[in-house]
């Protein structure tokens, strides 16, 4: 559903005041449907970038000597699963779909059903993990679900990002210094608490929407891009998808800050 997915894009970046991202997306959007007028070409995503696939799989490969169970599907799962020939330790996918029983060669459970089930009890005893895979605006909702079936099992959320990602984390760590943030979407939440960069100093968290500052996030204030300078000096943006957008904001702006690249 390329439509629903460009679409969602453009609401997005319209809430959150990215004017060129929308601007751009209108003119992607109008330009696929120019070109698809009349013809039947099925779209059914946008691929992951192969660095990406590449450190997921080095992530489930790290898991190998443990047994654990998938919660959620996403693209860029199912991209893995079709290029790998076996994930080991992987004892079954658990997602909302009811009627299927086997996806890509391992066992598929419906979460619905497996509450209370003698085979959530079994899972109970025998699992290392539970490893959250999902749509990064999403991860509220899948982990939430996850801490209802698994509450006591510890849980591992796949990368969504590369290893030049990954490495940029690390040197954010080592900088130990205060920091803001900007963003508190999906991804935020998933980098914070599936990765280092939730051990950091983070002093706030700076937004776009007018509507959240004044609030918190994470127990920290968050606040107007203009205030960031008044909380650090260093700035690393949390977002994927509005990253470059933002990029520019703090240039266009010229805010007095120290800008740590993560994307």
């Amino acid at each position: 559903d390329w439509e629903g997915y460009a679409d969602d894009i453009l609401k997005k970046s319209e809430q959150y005041g990215f004017q060129s991202a929308h601007a751009d997306m209108v003119r992607f959007r109008k330009h696929l449907t120019e070109k698809l007028a009349g013809h039947h070409i099925p779209i059914r995503g946008f691929s992951c970038c192969d660095f990406r696939l590449q450190h997921l799989r080095c992530f489930f490969e790290g898991l190998a000597a443990d047994r654990f169970v998938l919660l959620g599907l996403d693209d860029r799962l199912i991209q893995l699963l079709q290029s790998t020939p076996a994930i080991p330790g992987l004892e079954c996918i658990v997602d909302r779909a009811s009627g299927i029983a086997d996806f890509m060669g391992y066992p598929f459970v419906d979460a619905g059903a497996l509450a209370g089930s003698e085979e959530l009890a079994r899972l109970h005893r025998e699992l290392d993990h539970v490893v959250v895979c999902c749509p990064t605006y999403e991860f509220s909702e899948y982990t939430l679900l996850a801490k209802e079936l698994f509450p006591d099992t510890p849980l591992k959320y796949a990368p969504f990002f590369d290893r030049k990602t990954e490495a940029n984390i690390e040197k954010i760590v080592r900088l130990k210094e205060p920091l803001v943030a900007f963003c508190t979407g999906g991804a935020a939440r998933m980098l914070l608490e599936g990765t280092a960069l939730g051990q950091t100093d983070i002093v706030a968290f700076a937004e776009n929407n007018t509507k959240l500052h004044g609030t918190t996030f994470y127990g920290k204030p968050v606040i107007a891009p203009a205030e960031i300078a008044g909380y650090a000096r260093n700035l690393v943006i949390l977002s994927d998808g509005f990253a470059r957008e933002i990029e520019d904001q703090v240039r266009q702006e010229k805010l007095p800050v120290n800008l740590l690249p993560l994307f």
